[in-house]
């Protein structure tokens, strides 16, 4: 991290730790840092130094370099972890906002923000006593001084806009001291020259969840905010569909509404896979008002969708005015969820999973019928030498099934179903649920399943393999058990440690299989 430096010393034949080895620290420019020797675990640490970038070893005839960069292209972010914790030791942040995000020229805009020390996530008052602030639009600066924090942290300011000034988007940028260094707040608002509509479009529809197939009436009606109604008004509308994720919360957000390969991606990959359908066009009422519907047949992936529909209103005076509203067209009655009550398990050993079903509004389902098909997920990994002489991996997945069970949910809209894996590696748990008009929803969720034997888990070029955790979830003092699925044969050792913004615990275990 930033002002701590850890290195593993092992023997280059068979991995075993290193003890007593005298290792060296350097910063990005090789000057010499800290120095330390290595525990019974091959490990030496060294806190307070700041910017380890490079660690030596010499003696007895061997040298062993190593940098920080070499990684192998292997980060924080290919596992899906966020990783901005570090900074250089504590460092002062800022919070900034505005009383609101547009003005008008001639205007007064006022900014307030608070200053933070951040170690790590964890904030104290800073003792600065002011913080430099710049207001501008791509580099011509309206603002610029130095604004007092008081006591509680916290600093505010007024900046009173020119009749001429430029329209367009502002940034507010807050620095610790000089603007040479990197700003510790931000914040954007806009100036535009605006007036307020001399009439409302409002857009109504009968239903708001429908199934595919079904038919949507709507209401439009023009007003003015004077009073009295927009009469003949041309009014043009059009739809617009996105696809539609159901993600209930609460007690059911640790359920998977989605089929996905978790064996693949960190995270779901939505696509909003959104389409504008053709513009339709009418004339209000002497009431101001307009009727008109849409039918919304599945897509063509036969999804969920979320359909916005976009209505704009021209008065005899060519005032032109929006309005709009929305309608979720859902691929069947029902959705089914799935999560499995841990994630790793053992080979022959039972492992749990729950599923529940809600309508549309997330109420339990009772008495509804579900599948469950068990897959065994079995990865195929080749090395291959591509064009230059350079061996890269190729890898393939089997879906092979393992079993089925039918099951029937309870007054609470749930059901628990039980697989024993034969065997390790990884399996999908895919869940199918049918209306009572045929249409189906699927919901997958997975298991890594420990074993004596070697496991052919998925290989990857970048040398990273996978940890799996237990939970997605803990609550202080909980114990989380993970599952490293690497790729070695036989005993290997590995340096586990367990960070954040700093490096809270270290330690080198030996393995023995892959699981």
């Amino acid at each position: 991290t930033s002002n701590e430096g850890l290195a593993c010393i092992t023997d280059l034949e068979n991995g075993a730790p290193q003890q007593n080895v005298e290792v060296t620290f350097y910063n990005d420019e090789f000057a010499k840092i800290g120095e330390t020797s290595t525990n019974k675990d091959g490990i030496a640490y060294l806190d307070n130094i700041k910017a380890a970038n490079y660690a030596s070893i010499e003696g007895n005839g061997h040298l062993g370099l190593t940098a920080l960069h070499w990684g192998s292209d292997v980060s924080a972010r290919d596992f899906g972890l966020y990783q901005n914790y570090y900074s250089e030791g504590p460092s002062l942040f800022s919070y900034v906002y505005t009383d609101r995000p547009v003005y008008r020229p001639d205007q007064e805009v006022f900014f307030k923000g608070i200053l933070r020390e951040n170690d790590d996530l964890h904030y104290t008052l800073s003792e600065s006593d002011q913080v430099y602030v710049v207001i501008d639009q791509w580099g011509e600066t309206i603002f610029s001084d130095y604004v007092n924090v008081n006591e509680q942290g916290s600093f505010s300011g007024k900046v009173k806009l020119a009749s001429d000034v430029s329209l367009g988007e502002y940034s507010i940028y807050v620095y610790a001291g000089s603007t040479s260094e990197a700003p510790i707040g931000y914040v954007g608002f806009n100036i535009a020259e605006y007036k307020k509509p001399e009439f409302e479009v409002s857009v109504a529809a009968d239903k708001i969840n429908i199934l595919a197939g079904e038919t949507v009436n709507f209401g439009l009606d023009a007003v003015y905010y004077s009073g009295g109604n927009v009469p003949n008004a041309q009014a043009n509308w059009f739809v617009e569909s996105s696809t539609f994720y159901f993600t209930p919360s609460g007690k059911y957000s640790q359920y998977s509404f989605m089929d996905w390969d978790r064996d693949m991606y960190w995270s779901p990959q939505k696509r909003a896979n959104i389409d504008v359908q053709e513009e339709k066009e009418g004339v209000t009422d002497e009431n101001g008002h307009l009727d008109f519907s849409e039918t919304f047949e599945a897509g063509e992936n036969k999804v969920s969708q979320q359909m916005g529909i976009h209505a704009n209103v021209t008065d005899v005076a060519g005032n032109e005015v929006s309005g709009g509203t929305s309608v979720v067209v859902h691929q069947s009655e029902v959705y089914a969820g799935i999560r499995s009550e841990r994630y790793i398990g053992t080979q022959g050993e039972s492992q749990s999973f729950n599923v529940v079903v809600l309508d549309w509004e997330a109420q339990p389902v009772a008495e509804q019928a579900i599948s469950v098909s068990f897959v065994e997920r079995r990865w195929y990994s080749v090395q291959q030498k591509d064009e230059q002489g350079q061996m890269h991996w190729e890898t393939s997945v089997e879906e092979i099934p393992v079993s089925k069970q039918d099951a029937v949910t309870g007054a609470d809209g749930t059901v628990r179903v039980d697989f024993i894996p034969p065997k390790g590696g990884v399996y999908k748990a895919l869940v199918t649920v049918r209306d009572s008009k045929g249409n189906t929803h699927q919901a997958s969720t997975y298991i890594w399943v420990a074993s004596d034997g070697e496991i052919s888990w998925r290989q990857t070029n970048d040398r990273a393999f996978s940890l799996i955790a237990d939970k997605e979830m803990y609550t202080p003092g909980e114990t989380a058990e993970i599952l490293i699925a690497q790729p070695f044969e036989g005993k290997v050792y590995a340096l586990v440690t367990y960070e954040r913004g700093h490096i809270y615990k270290q330690e080198v275990i030996l393995l023995e299989g892959n699981s």
